[in-house]
C-alpha cells in the first residue's frame, strides 16, 4: 500500500475510533455500561474492515524518479548539449539494468535532451531503434519548437509549465512510473510543485569546465533523505527520497 493510502486509513479508522467513543458519551442511558463497551467496540471493527476493504481496492499510485548521470562538478551535459563525455567512462556503452528506473511508463524530457538523443542514435533514419529502446513507453518532450518525431514512436510534443501538463502525464503513465530525464530546469519545476519522489543520480568520473547545471535551484538538505549509496562500477550511486516542502 503506498504510503497516501495509508496515511488515509489510519485518518479514517481513527474518525471511526472518535465516533466509538462519542457513542459511549451520547447513548448513556443503555445499560449496562458493558453493553456500551461491546457496542462501541463493534463499530470499530465494522470500520476497520470497511477501511481495509475500501484501501485494498485503491490503485497505487505512480512515481515521479528524477535519474540521471551527472559529472563530478555537477553537469548534465557540456556546453553543446553532448552527453558524449559520459560514453567515454569504460562501461558507460552497456549501462548496469539495476541502475535505471523500473516499472516507467513515462518518459519526460527537454528538447535539448530530445534533439541530441535523435541525432546521436540516427533515429529519424532508424526509427525502429526507438520501438527497440523505448517499446511501449509515451515521451514527453517540453518545447516551444516543432521537432521531428521518429515514425510510429509514442512522442508528444507540449509547452509551457509543468505544472499545467502533469495531469496529462500522470494520465497517460496510469498505475507505472514517470522518468523526468532532464534537463536541470525541468527537474527544478518539477521541485518546484512537490512533484519529485525520488531523485538519483549516477556520478561519472568526469569533471567539465561548463555544461548544462544539473538543477539551478536551492535545494535545502531538509528536503532530501539519502536512501542509497553504493559503488556501480566506475560511477557513484545515489538515491535520494524528496520530502514535501514545508
Amino acid at each position: 500500500m503506498e504510503q497516501a493510502q495509508v496515511d488515509l486509513f489510519y485518518a479514517l479508522f481513527g474518525c471511526a475510533v472518535f465516533e466509538a467513543r462519542q457513542f459511549k458519551f451520547r447513548c448513556p442511558g443503555i445499560a449496562p455500561q458493558r453493553e456500551r463497551r461491546r457496542r462501541a467496540r463493534r463499530i470499530i471493527r465494522h470500520c476497520h474492515l470497511a477501511l481495509t476493504r475500501s484501501c485494498g481496492r485503491l490503485k497505487p499510485m505512480s512515481e515521479i524518479i528524477f535519474d540521471a548521470a551527472v559529472t563530478l562538478n555537477g553537469y548534465l551535459a557540456d556546453e553543446n548539449h553532448s552527453l558524449q563525455w559520459l560514453f567515454e567512462v569504460p562501461g558507460a556503452q552497456e549501462p548496469d539494468p539495476d541502475l535505471l528506473p523500473r516499472n516507467v511508463g513515462v518518459h519526460v524530457e527537454g528538447a535539448s535532451t530530445y534533439l541530441w538523443l535523435l541525432e546521436h542514435e540516427r533515429l529519424i533514419e532508424n526509427p525502429h531503434k526507438w520501438q527497440d529502446y523505448y517499446p511501449g513507453i509515451t515521451t514527453y518532450v517540453f518545447t516551444s519548437r516543432e521537432l521531428p518525431i521518429p515514425e510510429g514512436a509514442d512522442v508528444r510534443l507540449v509547452n509551457g509549465p509543468v505544472a499545467g501538463v502533469l495531469p496529462q502525464i500522470r494520465g497517460a503513465a496510469g498505475e507505472k512510473n514517470i522518468w523526468v530525464l532532464g534537463g536541470g530546469e525541468l527537474l527544478g519545476q518539477f521541485l518546484d510543485i512537490d512533484a519529485i519522489d525520488t531523485l538519483a543520480l549516477t556520478i561519472a568520473p568526469v569533471a567539465l569546465a561548463a555544461g548544462a547545471p544539473l538543477l539551478p535551484r536551492n535545494i535545502g538538505s531538509d528536503r532530501l533523505e539519502l536512501a542509497e549509496a553504493r559503488q556501480a562500477g566506475p560511477f557513484a550511486r545515489l538515491v535520494y527520497r524528496v520530502r514535501r516542502a514545508s
